[in-house]
């Protein structure tokens, strides 16, 4: 593929990643349109793995990710239980984020452009905020689409556009009032600047940009609390009772949610235990008529101990690319460890892998980032920080 061509694949996913949000987000859009975008996103990821494996070995990861989605569909078929009635569209949303980072990842392999597939996803992030700041008072799930902009964001070089990205997303936070989304930014901004100031040896030019670093923490502390102050103001936010609540409201009741998706578990047949009850099961036959709020929990019950396995086994990949990273001293390491801070904090208290919306923007960018890492290390292309 040419330096460029990879830009060709990742502006109709920006589109289509675009108009699932808006679909979300209550604009008026034909009902057929997301389906079909989903379908062009997994024919097209389906059309890239097979022409990757006529002439290469399939990495370790895409294997995991494939056999997840085998057992995944599997376990759906034998239950019978689909979306809305329509097995294909069940299909669709088990394979999106898997066949998103798949593409991402074998377009990006064969591609030059580092920065490109990070610019184009990250020009929406004001169109999104600004669809989210219409809507958040009865759509308040909402911040998760902006919140998941954070790594991508922190890829931009220009200091002043990282800078604005980071306070766009901040402001969504605060007007949110989501104590998961704020927790996630927050240790994702620490982490990503931690590791960033840990990778610098003490060498003049590197402790030039780690004082920059440190200036543009100071900047960015001191503008989210100001920040804070006129949201809190201008919207009547109430953070402290908010966070004061977590005493009391068990986390909005994810505790009972927990402990009866847990009983739901123990109460399955072997068979159940060991393939699951299908997508989405847990709102199917939870009394609450919601997800388990744990992707942990959810992928056990909707898949059993044979898709969880396979889906502790990629997210252990994941930490070990991490550790790779680190040792190399990879320019987008910090950047990766903040999408896997969000990734915990929303896996363990919300949901990400069971619907198929703003977690395609993790898969995207952890198929770009991988991809650039081991182009990098095979010497095929040079990352400027």
């Amino acid at each position: 593929m040419g330096k460029d061509y990879g830009l060709w694949i990742f502006a109709p996913f920006t589109i289509i990643m675009t108009l699932i949000f808006a679909k979300n987000m209550q604009v008026p859009l034909n009902p057929y349109v997301v389906p079909f975008g989903m379908l062009v996103i997994v024919s097209i990821g389906a059309l890239i793995l097979f022409l990757f494996t006529i002439k290469h070995k399939l990495p370790y990861i895409v294997v995991q990710l494939i056999l997840f989605a085998i057992l995944a569909i599997l376990s759906t078929y034998i239950n019978g239980e689909y979306m809305d009635g329509d097995f294909l569209l069940t299909i669709i949303s088990i394979v999106l984020w898997i066949f998103v980072y798949i593409a991402s990842y074998i377009v990006t392999r064969k591609s030059q452009n580092s920065r490109g597939p990070f610019y184009i996803v990250a020009l929406t992030l004001p169109f999104i905020a600004y669809l989210y700041y219409l809507i958040f008072q009865v759509q308040v799930n909402g911040i998760y689409y902006v919140l998941i902009f954070l790594p991508i964001i922190l890829t931009l070089q220009k200091t002043y556009l990282k800078v604005f990205g980071i306070f766009v997303i901040f402001a969504c936070v605060i007007v949110s009032l989501k104590r998961t989304a704020l927790i996630a930014a927050v240790l994702a901004v620490f982490f990503y600047f931690f590791i960033t100031s840990s990778q610098a040896k003490k060498q003049e030019h590197n402790i030039k940009n780690t004082l920059i670093a440190l200036g543009v923490v100071l900047t960015v502390s001191i503008g989210v609390a100001y920040l804070y102050e006129y949201l809190s103001q201008y919207f009547n936010l109430d953070w402290l009772a908010r966070l004061q609540a977590l005493q009391t409201d068990g986390g909005s009741n994810r505790d009972i949610v927990w402990k009866t998706t847990i009983n739901m578990q123990f109460n399955s047949t072997a068979l159940e235990w060991l393939f699951g009850h299908g997508y989405n099961a847990v709102l199917r036959y939870s009394p609450f008529e919601l997800s388990a709020h744990n992707d942990f929990l959810e992928v056990l019950f909707d898949y059993g101990l044979s898709g969880f396995a396979f889906y502790i086994s990629f997210i252990i990949s994941l930490f070990r690319v991490f550790n790779r990273m680190y040792r190399d001293k990879f320019v987008l390491v910090a950047q990766f460890a903040s999408s896997l801070i969000i990734f915990l904090v929303m896996s363990t208290t919300s949901h990400l892998v069971i619907y198929p919306t703003y977690f395609i923007y993790l898969a995207f960018f952890w198929g770009v980032s991988i991809a650039q890492y081991e182009n990098q290390k095979k010497g095929v292309l040079k990352i400027v920080q």
